[in-house]
């Protein structure tokens, strides 16, 4: 899955379930098990919202910080769910200092769309499809609903790996 498109198959799945809908750490678990049980990218395309969400968050963390930002997210009052805990109650400035998750993206699933053997040429495509969609896509990230979806969804994988629940070398 390309960034802009995994991201934008996530949030289209949720507002057509509709945004009023929160999800509790539970169904949240239940996602992460289903995506720590998928064998490829292609086999996230039926999941639902969530599962996608983290797939793409944990490849293209980059696109989530840009995301954010661009959407206005980090100025935002209310960001936290009743049910939330730990790194999902804390404000995005806190979020994005975790290096193990936030340092940079990952690309080795991506072989196939370059011809060329050329590494560094796939970071700069998948980059700027990235960077793209950042800057056009973030104003579909800006309501608070969507706000409060991707916040407890990077909080909950930051749980996950502080839990060493996944190991993000290894998924990725």
């Amino acid at each position: 899955l390309l960034p802009n498109f995994a991201f934008s198959l996530a949030l289209a799945k949720r507002l057509k379930k509709g945004i009023k809908h929160f999800y509790t750490n539970e169904e949240l678990s239940n996602s992460f098990e289903q995506l720590m049980e998928a064998k490829s990218a292609n086999e996230l395309l039926d999941q639902n919202e969530c599962v996608i969400m983290m797939f793409a968050a944990i490849m293209f963390p980059s696109i989530v910080k840009k995301i954010v930002k661009k959407s206005g997210a980090l100025k935002s009052a209310q960001t936290k769910h009743p049910s939330y805990s730990g790194y999902q109650v804390e404000d995005w400035s806190v979020l994005f200092k975790q290096k193990q998750f936030f340092s940079k993206d990952y690309f080795k699933e991506y072989d196939f769309i370059c011809e060329s053997k050329d590494l560094i040429d796939r970071k700069v495509l998948l980059s700027k499809v990235g960077q793209i969609f950042a800057e056009k896509g973030a104003t579909c990230f800006n309501s608070e609903e969507v706000n409060i979806w991707v916040k407890g969804i990077i909080g909950f994988l930051l749980n996950q790996v502080k839990a060493e629940a996944i190991n993000l070398k290894e998924f990725r």
